[in-house]
């Protein structure tokens, strides 16, 4: 029996590393996750895998006095400003609230004065044709009163009451107009050129010196030079002026019309 044993024993340390070469043991394997494999057992004769570290990659430093200064410049850097000035007043200084207060004012004011100033107009310009229509209606009895009381050696009187009236009724009404036009608020007041509105200041202001001188020739025919030998003469320079007149306000009427 003893014999037997060391038998054995003889053979196992003579064939025991033949048999390892010859059928190696498979390496030792661990349940898979986040941890790295264990190497492969090797037999006492294998020489271990001489497992050398990956050097670790040298972190890439940016030329520059320090490489946190972008992000910190980054992070300290001023938004970009969106504002926009379209008009160019933003260097202007913003009105305080009594500014804005009397602005507001000075618009009323402006728009009140406008408004009131489209009313007059209108109104001057209605009463305007009224005046040219009556200023005709005035030289044409007025000529017949003429032919009546100095030419036609005939003299009725029929055509003197209608003259008068027409007289005093025209005046009124051109006075009215002019009233209309000189008192109404200008709050858009416009340098004087040559134009349309030019042609009608002037051509009724000629009218309206042709209007006192009516009034001044028809007041001394009638009274103080009534039987003297001038009166036909003034007469008839009353008459020529009623026609000048009557054409300086057809001009000024006109004017505005084209």
């Amino acid at each position: 029996m003893r014999a037997a044993v060391i038998t054995l024993l003889c053979v196992w340390f003579v064939a025991g590393p033949v048999w390892a070469k010859q059928a190696p043991i498979p390496p030792f394997r661990t349940p898979a996750g986040p941890t790295a494999a264990t190497p492969p057992f090797r037999g006492p004769e294998s020489t271990p895998a001489e497992v050398t570290p990956a050097p670790a990659k040298a972190a890439e430093v940016p030329a520059g006095p320090s490489a946190a200064a972008p992000a910190v410049q980054d992070r300290e850097a001023p938004k970009a400003n969106l504002d926009f000035d379209a008009f160019g007043d933003s260097d202007k200084p913003k009105p305080d609230a009594a500014q804005a207060q009397a602005q507001l004012q000075k618009s009323l004011k402006i728009e009140r004065q406008s408004k009131r100033r489209r009313n007059m107009l209108l109104a001057h310009q209605t009463l305007g044709f009224a005046t040219l229509a009556g200023l005709l209606a005035t030289c044409v009895v007025g000529q017949l009163n003429y032919y009546d009381k100095y030419q036609s050696g005939d003299f009725t009187g029929r055509y003197q009451d209608a003259h008068l009236y027409l007289s005093a009724t025209t005046s009124v009404l051109f006075t009215t107009t002019g009233l209309l036009a000189l008192l109404a608020p200008n709050p858009y007041p416009k340098p004087l050129k040559f134009d349309t509105v030019m042609v009608h200041r002037v051509a009724m202001a000629m009218a309206t010196a042709g209007m006192v001188t009516q009034i001044i020739l028809g007041s001394l025919t009638a009274t103080t030079q009534v039987g003297k030998l001038d009166q036909p003469t003034l007469a008839l320079a009353h008459v020529v002026t009623g026609y000048a007149t009557l054409g300086f306000m057809t001009v000024g009427t006109l004017s505005l019309l084209f």
